[in-house]
């Protein structure tokens, strides 16, 4: 089969599995950990802004680094600090120096990890299997969210942070065990000719996704957080029931882009995602129907990624550089992210409700399935 014969292509998805393993014991608790510990609404969204404006104006770095040791490297050593990350976060305390240490750890993490690991996914990748080896990716990533929370939330509520989050840690570090076997490709160390202008369209979906997950995707998870009466375990299992209920839509839907279907793909997504949100909205702080409407949203979750991330592969594949490509495409991310967080922050202190926030991402919804469209036409 295309979607295994890759082994590059195996080796990096088993990383991608372990990654998003300490996500889910981990990052998907953090804004919640802050939130219990002394930082309000509005605050969790400056930090997150805080964290993306420095992995902004730090990614040049990886063009003085990048090109002496390649790709492969590059992620290892953005998969060790992400690692690191998670040690600073027992020890927040509201706005202190620990919250600090955790931004700078985070944002010149994430500088080196996601920008590489676009470029070395597209670089090695296979644009005729792309939508499964892309599919595959969140198929390991949902046994992941499901193992992940309901971990994390069991050892918040009857270990403590250092557990949960230390083991977080642990499963960002093992998953560098796999990326020693990958191929190390090269990085020039002068831009290609034409490296940055190839990247004009993947730069505009990345800019639009940054603000769809900087708003949608958290402020969802603060109100699951909320609505459940702050109580960790109870949060990560119904994290876990919703990573269940949508286990395989995205295997499903990579082989539908792969037969020729990427602009049906993008446009379902599209009117599914709208409704999702409108649901969301609806559902306000009612813990029944907050579960109710995760789980449900969850079924359509495997539409979205396979559909942006083939679309974006592809390109920065034929690009005459795919982490030059990778580093304009993030630079839009950041910048739909730290929008998207600091207009959060004021609609919050302006004492509008979290649902507000859901609603200010059916536009970009909106706007990038005419994107994919367009892009698969």
């Amino acid at each position: 089969m295309a979607t295994f014969a890759n082994r590059n292509i195996n080796r990096l998805n088993l990383h991608s599995g372990l990654v998003q393993l300490s996500f889910q014991i981990g990052g998907t608790f953090t804004g919640a950990f802050f939130l219990k510990n002394g930082l309000g609404l509005p605050q969790v969204f400056l930090v997150l802004a805080a964290v993306l404006a420095l992995r902004f104006v730090l990614r040049p770095i990886l063009l003085a680094i990048s090109p002496a040791i390649g790709l492969k490297f590059t992620l290892i050593i953005g998969t060790a600090l992400v690692a690191l990350q998670y040690l600073a976060i027992p020890q927040v305390r509201g706005l202190d120096a620990a919250l600090a240490i955790y931004i700078l750890i985070s944002g010149i993490g994430n500088v080196f990890y996601w920008t590489a690991y676009h470029a070395v996914f597209a670089s090695l990748g296979d644009a005729h299997a792309r939508g499964r080896q892309v599919a595959f990716r969140q198929i390991l990533g949902a046994v992941a969210s499901i193992i992940g929370p309901a971990a994390g939330g069991f050892m918040l509520a009857f270990i403590g942070p250092w557990a949960a989050f230390g083991t977080a840690a642990l499963a960002a570090m093992m998953s560098i065990l796999p990326l020693l076997m990958i191929q190390n490709d090269p990085v020039a160390r002068l831009a290609p000719s034409g490296a940055y202008a190839a990247a004009r369209k993947g730069t505009v979906i990345f800019l639009v996704d940054g603000w769809i997950i900087s708003t949608a995707n958290t402020a969802w998870a603060l109100v699951i957080f909320l609505a459940l009466g702050q109580v960790y375990d109870v949060f990560g299992s119904v994290l876990a029931a919703a990573a269940l209920a949508g286990a395989a839509g995205g295997f499903v839907l990579g082989r539908f882009i792969d037969a020729g279907n990427g602009r049906k793909a993008a446009a379902l997504f599209g009117i599914v995602t709208c409704i999702v949100l409108s649901a969301q909205t609806l559902a306000g702080f009612d813990a029944t129907r907050v579960v109710i409407v995760t789980i449900l949203s969850a079924v359509f979750g495997g539409l979205y990624i396979p559909a942006m991330m083939t679309a974006i592969y592809n390109d920065a594949k034929q690009a005459p550089c795919p982490l030059r490509y990778q580093i304009a495409a993030e630079g839009g991310w950041d910048v739909g992210g730290i929008s998207a967080n600091l207009t959060a922050a004021l609609l919050l202190w302006a004492g509008l409700p979290l649902q507000a926030v859901l609603l200010i991402a059916i536009p970009a919804v909106i706007a990038q399935a005419l994107l994919l469209r367009a892009r698969y036409a």
